[in-house]
């Protein structure tokens, strides 16, 4: 868990209770209705096996009511686009889809500053996944397959979110409220801000 998360987490639990939340089953992914949709974005992002994967990381952070996912530099690329594209995502509600597909592509050279060297770039489960990658810090045809590994997981994320029946809510560090960046209140801490923010993405859902 990274700097500004922990921040985050500190500041989300004084107003709301932090409690574990479960992920939906590889069954329950892939036997859902968006099951189509899946598949085909995952062998339209170089996906190699016959299945897609499904065991993504533990949710950032949880509560009984509401999922945060924070997303920082390493979000935002060429990949995370693609799957942006998704219909899935016509009037989606948990966050700004206009504004990330921005991100993705005027803030790549962050993501590349911040993971074009090992693990971030690849490693032998990414590229069993999704193929082999360019040499780190080159994005040609085969591009980063830890890139397209992360980008599918949010991906499958989002998708989670209508499974199970509740919302993830998706802050950017480019993100800005009351004309302050997401990046400088975590830095500064800044409970108040935050605790507005937050409560105005669970008005909008």
């Amino acid at each position: 868990m990274g700097l500004r998360q922990e921040k985050l987490k500190t500041i989300v639990g004084k107003s709301f209770k932090i409690e574990s939340q479960s992920k939906p089953t590889s069954n329950e992914i892939l036997g859902s209705k968006y099951s189509d949709i899946i598949f085909q974005m995952y062998k339209e992002l170089n996906g190699q096996l016959d299945l897609p994967p499904t065991r993504f990381g533990q949710w950032d952070i949880s509560t009984h009511n509401f999922i945060i996912e924070l997303d920082e530099e390493r979000h935002f690329n060429r990949y995370r686009l693609k799957t942006l594209d998704s219909a899935i995502y016509n009037s989606w509600k948990y966050f700004s889809v206009a504004d990330y597909k921005s991100y993705c592509s005027n803030k790549e050279k962050d993501c590349l500053k911040a993971a074009n060297w090992a693990k971030n770039w690849k490693n032998l489960s990414t590229e069993k996944q999704f193929g082999q990658s360019d040499n780190e810090g080159v994005l040609l045809k085969k591009g980063s397959s830890r890139w397209r590994q992360r980008a599918y997981y949010d991906f499958v994320k989002d998708i989670s979110s209508k499974i199970i029946g509740i919302p993830i809510l998706r802050i950017s560090i480019y993100d800005s409220f009351k004309g302050t960046s997401i990046d400088k209140i975590l830095r500064t801490g800044d409970l108040k801000l935050m605790t507005e923010i937050i409560v105005k993405k669970l008005r909008d859902v």
